[in-house]
Formats: structure tokens, sequence, C-alpha cells
């Protein structure tokens, strides 16, 4: 549970870092928290209207949460083999390459 005094716990101080490092998260999260606010407008939305932009924000959020988890498990094993086998040269791909491979 959160602290309710003024200054954060180290839990929330923890949440707060992650967020920070993480821009996409926190904009995802304060959609999300503006729903339940109501803060995106002064109508008043039915339930399924709610609902359905809710749907919209966690599947947002889990694709964006997805991205970020193999972008790192990349880095991660990438890191890993280049220090078992040090002699391993990264090759990038020629963007010209590909441009011509997509649209051909």
């Amino acid at each position: 549970m959160f602290s309710t005094t003024q200054f954060p716990s180290a839990r929330e101080s923890k949440l707060l870092e992650q967020l920070r490092e993480n821009p996409q998260l926190l904009e995802r999260f304060e959609s999300i928290l503006a729903l339940a606010r109501e803060e995106d407008g002064a109508n008043v939305r039915s339930a399924d209207e709610v609902e359905f932009a809710l749907i919209n924000q966690l599947s947002l959020l889990g694709n964006e949460t997805l991205t970020h988890w193999a972008y790192s498990a990349e880095q991660s094993i990438s890191k890993e083999f280049k220090s078992d086998n040090p002699s391993i040269q990264q090759r990038e791909k020629k963007p010209q390459m590909v441009e011509h491979v997509w649209t051909h």
C-alpha cells in the first residue's frame, strides 16, 4: 500500500524512478488515470465508452511493455554473447537493402 504521508515511501520512490526511466509507460499510466478521473473532457461518457477506451489503453500498455522487454532482452543476450565470443563482429543491416526488399 502506498504511504499517505507527504514523503514517498521506498516503494513509491522506486516506482517513480522506474517511470522516469520509461516515459512511454508513464504516459500510458497517466492516460489510464485520466480515464478513471474523467479528465479528458467535461462530457460524461457511458460505461461502454470508458470500457472501450480502457481496453485500448491497456492494449497499448501491453504493447509498449513487451516492446521494452524485448529490447532489454536483446541487449542482455547480445552483451552476454559478445562477452562469451569476443572475436565475433557485429554486422548492421544495410537500410537500402531492407528498403529495396520491402518495396519490391
